[in-house]
């Protein structure tokens, strides 16, 4: 008894005196975290993970989402990602995945919704303050853009001309069970 209660007091000792990287423990457990916008930064640390993650072993992989979306080229970065990888890719979503976001989410091998979060597509956004030829060249270009996305949304779920119409014309909101029914989740947990 006294040698048990000594090796506990020993063990509870180092633990104090370790610092514990919450980080490197979700990332060696293969849980990447896209929680903050989509830019060149997050972007970047999402693509090195997967990245790594697959490098050192192909099994899956589940990349949480709770995200207002954002930048167009630095989502499909990570999407790109995700379909280049042999590890399977389990997105779940927890919070919200709106607009780019919401296009991640539907890249996954298996997708996954807590009945609490919600998803939201909606057309393009740019800010454009140019010269008046370049912002008519830069229009053309976001049109192609947006029938990229659309096409995205359709080929990988089940929504419909009048829901994809209410994204492109406003912002489409669903909640697990409506995501569910739509194809964009496989599973409400």
């Amino acid at each position: 008894m006294a040698k048990r209660k000594k090796k506990l007091k020993k063990s509870r000792s180092i633990r104090k005196d370790k610092k514990i990287d919450i980080d490197q423990i979700l990332l060696h457990n293969r849980q990447v975290f896209l929680f903050e916008d989509i830019n060149s930064h997050s972007a970047k640390r999402i693509v090195k993970e997967l990245i790594v993650l697959d490098k050192l072993k192909v099994a899956p992989i589940a990349l949480y989402i709770n995200s207002p979306g954002g930048c167009l080229s630095d989502g499909f970065a990570i999407i790109d990602v995700i379909r280049g990888v042999h590890s399977p890719i389990i997105t779940f979503i927890t919070g919200e995945a709106c607009s780019m976001a919401g296009l991640i989410s539907i890249t996954g091998q298996k997708r996954v919704m807590s009945t609490t979060a919600i998803w939201m597509a909606h057309d393009i956004h740019s800010y454009q303050h140019d010269y008046a030829t370049k912002m008519i060249d830069r229009t053309e270009f976001l049109k192609e853009e947006q029938k990229q996305v659309f096409d995205f949304l359709s080929k990988n779920t089940k929504l419909s001309k009048s829901d994809l119409e209410k994204a492109r014309n406003g912002e489409l909101w669903l909640n697990a069970k409506e995501c569910l029914k739509k194809g964009i989740i496989d599973k409400v947990v």
